[in-house]
Parts: structure tokens; C-alpha cells; sequence
């Protein structure tokens, strides 16, 4: 557990070593996400909102079968949303708010029939919602 541990600076590569690793939440980051966090297979919260993380969504994180929340909220992240997030089958809550991703939502969120909670609003996404993500059973909230 990685929760609140006042972690400045980037995240390290070196994080996607930590296979035991199940909460990883923390303020004061800088940087990009590295591709290894998607090694982290029994992480189930990746928590990193409000901090000062740029570049891209990495794919990878799409490969975190046992992810349950992903929150990514009010960074400076750009670029599309990965298709592979769509192979996060057991997340609940998905919030990408507050970003700089463009692009469309992929249709492959639809996949995830456990989503309760997505927020994809103050961000540059472009196109139609997907029908696949309109036929969801959301029960907690839906912001686009």
C-alpha cells in the first residue's frame, strides 16, 4: 500500500516491480505514468488524481485485470483514451475529468458491465458516445 506516502517527484519505472502492490495513491506527482505500472497485477485502486501528471494514458494500464477504481482526475494528461482500457472487466469507477484528453471515447468502455461510476467530462473529447457505453447499467453517476 503506496496510500498517502507523500511521494514527490516522478513515478519510477521501478513501481511496476512491486507485484504485491494493491493501492497506489498519492499527490505531488509530476511526469508521465510509466508503462510498467500495467505489470502491477494485483493492483486494485490507482488513485493519482490532482496532481501535476503529463503525457499519455498508458495502454498498458488496460492489462490491470484487477483494477477496480482507476481515478486520473485533474492532471494535464492529453492524447486519446487507450481502447485497451475497455479489458478493465472488474473496475467500478473510472474518472478522467479535468485533463486534456482528445479524441473519441473508445467503444470498448463498454465491455466493462461492472462500471458504476464514469466521469469523461471537462476534457476534449470529440464524436458520438458509443452505443455501448449508453447501454451500461450505470447506477452511480455518468458525467460526459
Amino acid at each position: 500500500d503506496l496510500g498517502k506516502a507523500g511521494i514527490i517527484g516522478p513515478l519510477v519505472p521501478q513501481l511496476g516491480g512491486l507485484k504485491k502492490l494493491q493501492e497506489l495513491f498519492d499527490n505531488g506527482l509530476n511526469a508521465s505514468i510509466p508503462t510498467t505500472l500495467g505489470n502491477l497485477s494485483n493492483l486494485l485502486n490507482l488513485d493519482l488524481q490532482e496532481n501535476m501528471l503529463t503525457g499519455m494514458i498508458p495502454a498498458s494500464l488496460g492489462s490491470i485485470g484487477t483494477l477496480k477504481n482507476l481515478r486520473l482526475y485533474g492532471n494535464k494528461l492529453t492524447g486519446p483514451i487507450p481502447p485497451s482500457m475497455g479489458n478493465l472487466t472488474n473496475l467500478v469507477t473510472m474518472d478522467l475529468q479535468k485533463n486534456s484528453l482528445s479524441g473519441s471515447i473508445p467503444a470498448s468502455l463498454g465491455n466493462i458491465k461492472t462500471l458504476r461510476y464514469l466521469h469523461l467530462n471537462n476534457i476534449m473529447l470529440t464524436g458520438m458516445i458509443p452505443s455501448e457505453i449508453l447501454s451500461l447499467a450505470i447506477v452511480g453517476s455518468l458525467s460526459l
